[in-house]
C-alpha cells in the first residue's frame, strides 16, 4: 500500500506551520545569543523581530473598510438630508 499523499490544502498548512515554528525559534535564538553593539556613544542596537507578521495587514484592511462604510454612512445621510434622494418611510 503506498502512503497518502497530501492535499494542496495540507502542504500549504503544513508550510505555514514550519514558517510559524522557524519565526519562533528565531526569536528565541537571537535573544539568547544576543550580545548588543557597542558604539563610540555606548548606544546599544537592537532589532525587534515581528511575531505577527500578518497583523499590520489585517489591521490597514479592518481600517480600510470600517472607513468606507462610515464614509458611506454619512454620504447616505447627506443624500437624505438635503432631500436629493426621498424616502417617503425617512423624514429629516
Amino acid at each position: 500500500m503506498g502512503n497518502k499523499q497530501k492535499t494542496r490544502k495540507e502542504k500549504i498548512i503544513a508550510d505555514l506551520r514550519r514558517q510559524l515554528y522557524s519565526l519562533g525559534n528565531q526569536g528565541v535564538a537571537s535573544s539568547e545569543n544576543y550580545k548588543p553593539k557597542h558604539t563610540g556613544n555606548s548606544k546599544v542596537v537592537t532589532t525587534t523581530l515581528n511575531a505577527y507578521p500578518y497583523l499590520l495587514h489585517d489591521i490597514l484592511k479592518t481600517g480600510i473598510l470600517t472607513m468606507s462604510i462610515v464614509a458611506c454612512q454619512v454620504i447616505l445621510f447627506l443624500i437624505l438630508k438635503k432631500h436629493i434622494l426621498v424616502l417617503p418611510i425617512v423624514s429629516y
